[in-house]
């Protein structure tokens, strides 16, 4: 009896293992607006559950997946390597640790999300929760409070019910908004002749980018709109509705600019400057930075979160000058692999991205034919693009949220079958758009 089935029977410890990892998942998108520890624990959690489903069953096949093979031996370098940074606590509390995201990715992909069953709660889930800081944004524009009482940052910076720092509001909706929404645009694409299933994808669409938009983070709207162009280059038959999403996003950007100068600054021109003077600006000084300390550390880098206290360092620039081109971190996945981790580690890290690329490039012609897979694939894109100012790859939030989508998205481009083929039940044409529950599976 498998895992999905010993869940609805109910009654082995495997089911309510099952179970209990299940509804932890279930919960990240709300425990992602609590906080880092919430969020830490609850993975960690699932983590140490799927080691001791492992166990009881006999199952570690898991272990010789290939990209976990590399990540594992990314991880033991990165231990190692621990041992010859100038701030060796550091880098060790940070490189030990990391092992755990490694094995709440494997329970993701192996375990609970490999039941389709419990990807439709999960979408569900956050897609409940999405909303709900979605329209809780919008308040705290309009009223300078959110719902729970949180002040914004500032006028163009909100916060949301995420009131630790700005930022993370906006960096929340873009990441979440396509695993949640993209089975709406399937579902749409699929009424031939309904206007209404298309006008509530246009509106819930809109809603998440406008309110990544308003939230002040200016990569995130950048990478929002991106993830709709990968949508519509990626869902058969839904180029139109797409089309109609991007046209009506443009008008509600538009209209906001009209009605709130705060939002159009910060959104367009504090960008248009700082791509205009980006070798000047505090990112691109940063990178430079960076680039600095690689090239001074060019084999084993300087160890993870060593950067923070290794960037002041006069090698590297003015000491006069440190808050303008040193921060906690690089800002850039690639650029923090490379000067904390040395070539060696940079390239281990290509190389387990290569191995997602080719999971997910070896089912793309049938994975794209499914409502629940497509969303999370373009969330781990988003993730990885290079040219992107973003958090620490390490820090626990984000690479939480990291971790969680790209076992999200294994899990769901795991063994997809054929989509339909003209003739077939369910199959809709081109213009309609894929079948809103797609092809069948067998759980």
């Amino acid at each position: 009896m498998s895992d999905a089935q010993s869940t609805r029977a109910g009654h082995d410890p495997l089911s309510m293992l099952t179970l209990t990892a299940g509804v932890l998942v279930c919960a990240l998108p709300v425990l992602f607006i609590v906080g880092k520890a919430a969020v830490d624990i609850a993975l960690s959690i699932v983590a140490a559950m799927f080691l001791a489903r492992s166990a009881l069953v006999g199952d570690w096949a898991w272990l010789r997946t290939p990209w976990m093979v590399a990540a594992l031996c990314l991880w033991v370098y990165l231990v190692l390597t621990a041992f010859t940074a100038d701030n060796v606590e550091a880098a060790l509390g940070r490189a030990l640790p990391w092992f755990r995201f490694l094995v709440f990715a494997a329970a993701l992909q192996f375990w609970i999300l490999s039941d389709p069953v419990w990807q439709r709660r999960l979408v569900i889930a956050t897609g409940v929760v999405l909303a709900f800081v979605a329209l809780d944004t919008f308040y705290q524009l309009a009223f300078t409070t959110d719902v729970f009482g949180i002040d914004r940052f500032s006028p163009n910076r909100l916060t949301g019910p995420i009131g630790d720092k700005p930022g993370k509001v906006g960096t929340y909706l873009m990441r979440l908004m396509f695993p949640a929404l993209i089975p709406l645009v399937f579902w749409a694409a699929s009424k031939r002749r309904n206007v209404l299933p298309k006008l509530a994808a246009i509106a819930a669409i809109c809603l998440g980018v406008t309110a990544v938009q308003i939230s002040g983070e200016r990569m995130a709207f950048l990478l929002a709109l991106f993830g709709l162009v990968l949508a519509g280059l990626l869902i058969p038959g839904a180029k139109r509705l797409l089309l109609a999403v991007l046209l009506v996003a443009g008008i509600s950007v538009v209209a906001l600019f009209a009605v709130n100068k705060t939002v159009f600054d910060r959104t367009y021109e504090s960008t248009i400057r700082e791509i205009e003077g980006f070798g000047e600006s505090h990112y691109g000084r940063i990178w430079v930075s960076t680039l600095r300390i690689a090239a001074n550390n060019p084999v084993f880098g300087i160890g993870l979160k060593n950067f923070r206290t290794e960037c002041p360092e006069p090698a590297y620039g003015q000491t006069d000058d440190v808050g303008a081109r040193c921060d906690l971190h690089p800002h850039n996945t690639y650029l923090e692999w490379l000067s904390e981790t040395g070539a060696i580690g940079f390239a281990g890290f290509l190389v387990v991205i290569g191995l997602w690329v080719r999971h997910f490039a070896a089912g793309a012609r049938h994975w794209r034919y499914e409502p629940l897979a497509v969303g999370p694939v373009i969330a781990v894109i988003l993730f990885l693009w290079p040219v992107a100012s973003v958090q620490s790859f390490f820090s626990n939030w984000n690479a939480a949220l990291f971790w969680f989508l790209l076992g999200w998205a294994l899990a769901a481009t795991a063994d997809t079958p054929r989509p339909r083929q003209p003739g077939e039940a369910g199959y809709a044409d081109g213009n309609a758009g894929p079948s809103p529950s797609g092809p069948s599976r067998d759980h």
